[in-house]
């Protein structure tokens, strides 16, 4: 499917497309997708199947093996044009310069991807305009900027390095000669890292379209200075300007948080050394663009730019071919230390996004990925599980102590990474299921809900493994001092080898994070089955900081059981691990009319999406039976809700009522809670700044039991509900976020683990477990959860002292 060319004497590797590999390619993705995706298509209600069109392409696209390696390891992938081999410069320094730039993006430790389209001779330039056409016809191509960020983005590469970028062209404003360049950074999200733009062009109006267009541009380098290609300088300044490639891997990788669509320009000027002959290109640029003013050719649209070309080439005697493959380099050898620092940053950020993501939005995330090998789960005594007291919420997960280093505020950050320097250190706890214990816990504390003094202490454990050594001694101190109990934090039950998890993460002057080491391995050895059984909990609460074994089997535990489950997915990583159980409680329950395997879930905006897409489109080698996409009883069951046009028109006036509900319908939250409201009865959607949205599915038997029956839509309240003709009821509730205090936000990390911490003492509060099956109480307890998550962001500690102030009946209104 892919090989390698002799071209001049040398050997180059491309991306091939045929008419055989492309038909091979069309019948091996259907027969893997068209068991669960036509289905998918064709049963989905109206309203829910629009989101499935949203990107799902059949594209020809092959990837060399090394490349596709590299992009599903996360591994720094830079792209690079085949246009330079085709159009760019004369045989053989072409491709002489093809494979020189592949040479320097290896050595920065990326690997180079060249994109282009072969099936025979090149033939065709090939831009976005021509990809369709050149696909369908079989056609050759060169792939121009624009084009090369299509296919890259299609691939999943973040970083394309390039010469010059084109712009608007002379006379553009009256031609509207605009590259499509311009346009294609404007709606596709890659970084394009180029010499600036070419010389011959307008450069003034080519960074006001960027602008409009929304296109961040900045300076690789001490200045603003915009380069012109051939020079240094261009007497034009930008917004912004970056010192280091780490500098462009943070705004990259914020850019993604904020889901902007659209891509980044990083201008490098050319090196110090091709200044003076750059200087002299330009020059002749500059005589030709005023010979064209004068001889009228300036005014003749899209034939200025070839004669301003072949003009320039006369008056410099093809001298800038040296400067060409200069610049070329040096955007190759930029944008290899981009993708690297970028790659590291993602890789850094997987286990600490809910510390990036905004107000509301995550828990606190530490720890590494799943682990390679899970040790067999040992068995706590039958003495020790005996021991342990009832209690009404138990909380599993990872109790941990944080390590925290922040650099003095004078401190130069580039001295941070190879060096001690001044600063302070904090040890605190931390841990997802920790915090939502104790949110919990402080918010029982406060008031007993029949208003007497009786003691709730007992209420809420923490199921933990800890170590033998002094940190577990802290987490078991601190625990005890805050009221909570400590007959969970379980230690030294399979040999002395065991450590208490720990973060210890390094952060700049700033409060970014630099760096870090997290050691959760005691979460994956351990078996948590006696401790449940000895406890006969009413609700249990899981954070996605255990391995999927052990979801699976505290959820198999909990539904022969009966014991309501809540999810916290922990982190967008982790937020899979609780699929295995779903499989595996579909298999034994494939009847429609079942309770799904899940009760509560509680991921923000991300983890929602990411759970979405890898339940409908599992990757290759999980799309199989086992794949909870595969089971018919979701696409029956979606059909169950009966969602009709009347619900669509609610949702979408809903959407419509105010600009702070926008995203609801813009980033698919309502068609998401749909598609996995078969396997989650209650989905609690965190969406920072947002707000919070819920959406959960009643089955008869509970309907009739709930106030919901007699609750119909009221878009005053943001409320959505919907009945089906067997008796179900459906209820989609937006709650706008609380404002903040005049006080700065302190702390992001512990405010999503203290509001689900708050929602999980509501349900054991009321002891009937049924706070969400009342529109008042239900309300009530989310205005108590926001304010929880409030107080926390105000405070150093992961959760608020002040959550034991919140009060659980309606007449104290004023906490609220």
């Amino acid at each position: 499917m892919w090989g390698n060319r002799r071209i001049g004497g040398g050997l180059v590797t491309y991306y091939r497309i045929t008419e055989t590999e492309f038909e091979e390619l069309i019948q091996r993705a259907m027969q893997v997708v068209s068991r669960h995706t036509s289905r998918l298509r064709a049963r989905t209600p109206s309203f829910a199947r629009g989101y499935f069109h949203g990107k799902q392409h059949a594209w020809p696209l092959t990837i060399h093996p090394e490349v596709k390696e590299a992009i599903n390891a996360g591994r720094p992938v830079v792209a690079l044009e085949s246009a330079i081999i085709t159009h760019g410069m004369p045989h053989p320094i072409n491709l002489d310069t093809a494979l020189s730039c592949e040479r320097i993006i290896r050595s920065t430790g990326a690997i180079p991807a060249t994109i282009g389209l072969l099936s025979g001779a090149f033939t065709v330039k090939v831009s976005r305009r021509d990809l369709a056409p050149a696909v369908a016809t079989r056609r050759d191509g060169g792939t121009t900027i624009a084009g090369t960020m299509v296919i890259a983005h299609l691939a999943g590469i973040s970083v394309f390095s390039t010469g010059g970028l084109g712009g608007v062209h002379r006379g553009g404003e009256l031609s509207l000669d605009i590259s499509a360049d311009l346009t294609e950074l404007g709606r596709t999200p890659i970084a394009v890292v180029s010499a600036g733009v070419k010389s011959i062009l307008d450069i003034g109006r080519t960074l006001e379209y960027l602008e409009t267009e929304g296109v961040t541009v900045g300076t690789f380098g001490p200045t603003k200075e915009f380069p012109a290609f051939f020079s240094r300088r261009s007497g034009f300044q930008n917004p912004w300007n970056f010192d280091s490639a780490t500098q462009v891997a943070r705004m990259l990788y914020a850019q993604h948080q904020l889901n902007l669509n659209s891509g980044a320009l990083i201008a490098c000027p050319i090196p110090e050394e091709y200044e003076t002959a750059g200087l002299k290109i330009q020059q002749a640029v500059e005589q030709a663009i005023q010979e064209s003013e004068e001889n009228g050719v300036s005014k003749t649209g899209k034939d200025a730019t070839p004669w301003l070309l072949r003009r320039v080439a006369e008056l410099t005697g093809g001298s800038s071919i040296p400067n060409n493959i200069a610049l070329i380099e040096n955007t190759s050898r930029i944008g290899g230390e981009i993708a690297v620092e970028y790659a590291k940053l993602v890789a850094e950020r997987a286990e600490h996004a809910s510390a990036r993501v905004p107000i509301l939005s995550d828990g606190y995330t530490i720890g590494v990925g799943s682990p390679s090998n899970i040790a067999p789960k040992s068995s706590l005594s039958a003495s020790i599980a005996n021991q342990a007291p009832k209690a009404r919420l138990v909380v599993l997960g990872a109790a941990a102590v944080d390590v925290v280093a922040r650099a003095d505020t004078s401190t130069d950050s580039t001295l941070i990474a190879q060096s001690t320097v001044p600063g302070q250190v904090s040890i605190t706890l931390g841990g997802v299921a920790r915090n939502m214990a104790e949110a919990a816990h402080r918010s029982l504390s406060s008031l007993d809900p029949r208003g007497s003094s009786k003691s709730s202490s007992s209420y809420v454990q923490l199921v933990s493994p800890i170590g033998t050594d002094e940190l577990g001694a802290v987490v078991s101190t601190e625990i005890t001092q805050i009221g909570m109990r400590s007959d969970g934090l379980l230690s030294g039950l399979s040999g002395g080898n065991r450590r208490t998890p720990v973060c210890n993460m390094v952060l700049t002057p700033a409060g970014e994070l630099l760096g870090g080491v997290s050691d959760f391995s005691a979460l994956d050895t351990f078996g948590f089955s006696e401790v449940l059984q000895a406890s006969d909990p009413n609700i249990v609460a899981l954070d996605g900081n255990l391995s999927s074994d052990i979801i699976s089997d505290l959820v198999q535990f909990a539904s022969e059981r009966n014991i309501p489950i809540w999810f916290e997915p922990t982190s967008i990583v982790k937020s899979t691990r609780i699929l295995p159980a779903l499989c595996t409680q579909y298999l034994a329950n494939p009847a429609v009319s079942s309770l799904q395997p899940v009760t509560f879930i509680s991921p923000n905006i991300l983890e929602l999406e990411h759970l979405f897409r890898c339940i409908r489109d599992p990757p290759l080698e999980q799309a199989s039976d086992a794949s909870p996409s595969s089971f018919s009883r979701w696409f029956e069951t979606i059909d169950h809700f009966q969602l009709g046009p009347n619900f669509s028109e609610e949702i979408v006036r809903l959407a419509r009522s105010g600009p702070s509900l926008e995203f609801l319908a813009q980033k698919g939250v309502v068609q998401m809670t749909i598609q996995l409201l078969p396997f989650f009865q209650h989905i609690i959607v965190k969406c920072g700044s947002q707000g919070v949205f819920v959406a959960m599915h009643l089955h008869p038997q509970e309907a009739i039991q709930s106030a919901w029956l007699s609750t119909s839509t009221d878009l005053n309240k943001h409320l959505v509900v919907n009945r089906t003709g067997k008796g179900d009821v459906l209820i989609f509730q937006h709650f706008p976020a609380h404002s903040l205090p005049n006080t700065s936000v302190v702390n992001v990390t512990g405010a999503g683990d203290s509001l689900v911490g708050s929602l999980l003492a509501s349900l054991i509060e009321r002891e009937d477990r049924n706070v969400f099956h009342n529109p008042e109480a239900m309300r009530e307890a989310m205005q108590r959860a926001q304010r929880a998550a409030v107080f926390t962001l105000c405070s150093p500690f992961a959760v608020s002292p002040e959550l034991s102030t919140l009060t659980y009946t309606s007449t104290n209104r004023e906490n609220h």
